[in-house]
């Protein structure tokens, strides 16, 4: 018998200083506790000084505060059209939320739909942990210009000007699209898009020198060389005039007949032109908690105020799951169509 109690007390004794001896469970934390003090970073797929890199910096002060967040800092990571950075930001940027990116949404859906060649290194853009997506609203940002050397005025100098006319932009870019539309609607007859300008400065400074004779601009990235005479504007590359230049043209006001899809092409690809995700499966709560502090953040009104003050708007925003409806447009086509679209780029090429 006392053998036997030695035995259970010792057992017992083991038993205590091994449970004594073990981790204490993990807290499970909220997402309030989770960003509360912590340094977040916010990664910009764009260099520094472009479109995508102001908005990212205008968003970030805002969203620290809603997060609760110590800091969160921008981090630019540049080159390859944006692909280096998503494709880290899907496959190997750490999954608890402490990372969040705006990506160029408008590569990943031409990829998608056209098939463009670009070093995607993931299956399906819908897996990240989506918060949100908008694009520009051509009728607000939207303009075409060229060089004050140039002798036009208006769209209608150039959609009237003789010769060869050239346009400055990036294969599979946003702005593709965007010169695609001016060049078709306007229905010029002998023009070209010149390849080898893969940032929005570079096209800017390209209409400055006159290395090119028209292209697409906005006040929001290049208003400084518009308001100092170094782009002049030709008109507003929407369906409503400009109200900064109301006595210019638009675009919609010159259009050939039967060229009008062209907008609406241009229209598909500015809707999906800034994806804001964070990396696959991070918590859930964490995810949701992101989407309503962005949510906040665009409804401050002192958020509106500075996006207005720097000619940014979000056209079409939409949260969650519901921004992933503006990448089946192009699906959506008829392959005979999407061809017709491809054929017609590769065509202007040079």
């Amino acid at each position: 018998m006392k053998r036997w109690l030695i035995a259970m007390v010792g057992l017992v004794s083991v038993m205590v200083m091994v449970a004594a001896c073990a981790p204490a469970p993990e807290k499970v934390m909220t997402p309030e506790e989770f960003y509360r003090g912590r340094v977040i970073t916010f990664m910009c797929a764009s260099a520094p000084g472009g479109g995508f890199d102001l908005q990212t910096r205008t968003i970030a002060p805002f969203i620290e505060k809603e997060l609760g967040a110590k800091m969160v800092s921008v981090d630019n990571m540049s080159g390859g059209s944006g692909f280096p950075a998503m494709n880290w930001l899907y496959n190997s940027a750490p999954r608890d939320g402490s990372i969040f990116g705006l990506i160029k949404g408008e590569k990943l859906g031409l990829n998608e739909a056209f098939h463009t060649g670009d070093p995607v290194e993931f299956e399906d853009l819908r897996k990240f942990s989506v918060i949100a997506t908008w694009g520009s609203d051509p009728n607000v940002t939207g303009l075409v210009g060229c060089s004050p050397e140039r002798p036009w005025q208006t769209l209608l100098d150039l959609k009237a000007a003789p010769g060869t006319k050239t346009t400055a932009t990036n294969p599979w870019a946003s702005g593709t699209f965007g010169e695609l539309a001016t060049g078709m609607c306007l229905g010029l007859k002998d023009w070209s898009i010149v390849v080898g300008y893969p940032s929005t400065a570079e096209r800017q400074t390209a209409i400055f020198r006159g290395e090119v004779d028209w292209g697409g601009t906005d006040l929001a990235t290049a208003g400084g060389m518009i308001q100092a005479g170094m782009i002049k504007v030709l008109g507003g590359s929407g369906t409503k005039r400009n109200v900064n230049y109301p006595d210019l043209p638009c675009l919609g006001e010159v259009t050939v007949p039967g060229m009008e899809k062209w907008m609406t092409y241009r229209d598909a690809v500015t809707s999906m032109l800034r994806f804001l995700v964070a990396p696959p499966e991070i918590p859930q709560d964490r995810h949701q908690f992101l989407m309503q502090a962005f949510t906040r953040v665009t409804q401050d009104p002192e958020f509106q105020k500075v996006t207005e003050e720097r000619f940014i708007v979000l056209e079409g925003l939409k949260i969650g799951d519901e921004a992933l409806a503006v990448f089946e447009v192009f699906p959506s086509l008829p392959q005979s169509e999407r061809d017709y679209i491809k054929n017609t780029l590769y065509s202007l090429l040079k």
